[in-house]
């Protein structure tokens, strides 16, 4: 579980992919939920947000990505 690559621990935030919410159909490189308002996400401050499923695909982007270097703004 805790070694390698396996897509139950593992997901992007890259190409555009959003969340959804958790049906049949998801894929299974998207981040899913079955919270009515969204996924929750844990950041590097210890802390635990919830995400809207509406999130903007530029902003969940670069929440993925610490190397960016570019600003984030979750709370719009």
């Amino acid at each position: 579980m805790y070694i390698g690559y396996d897509l139950d621990t593992y997901r992007w935030t890259e190409f555009g992919f959003t969340p959804l919410r958790d049906s049949e159909k998801n894929s299974p490189e998207r981040f899913g939920s079955t919270h009515e308002s969204g996924p929750h996400f844990v950041f590097a401050d210890g802390s635990v947000r919830p995400i809207s499923f509406q999130i903007d695909a530029e902003i969940h982007r670069r929440l993925g990505n610490r190397q960016d270097g570019l600003p984030t703004d979750i709370d719009e």
